[in-house]
C-alpha cells in the first residue's frame, strides 16, 4: 500500500513539472535545441582554448590576413 502512495506521488510531482512547460519549451526540448545549445558551447571554449594558446607572433599574422 505504501509503494502505491509513493508511485503516486512521483506521478504528481513528474505530471505536475511537465505541465508547468509552456509549450515552447516542450517543443524546444522535442527538437532537441537545449543539446545544440551545450554543444555550440562546447565548441565555442575548445575554440577559445585553441586560439589562447597561440603565441604572440601566430596571433600577429592571423590579425593581418
Amino acid at each position: 500500500m505504501k509503494m502505491f502512495i509513493n508511485q503516486g506521488i512521483i506521478f504528481m510531482i513528474i505530471s505536475g513539472v511537465i505541465s508547468s512547460c509552456t509549450p515552447k519549451m516542450e517543443r524546444d526540448l522535442w527538437n532537441g535545441v537545449y543539446s545544440e545549445r551545450a554543444l555550440v558551447k562546447e565548441y565555442e571554449q575548445e575554440e577559445k582554448a585553441y586560439y589562447d594558446k597561440e603565441n604572440s607572433e601566430q596571433k600577429e599574422l592571423r590579425k593581418k590576413i
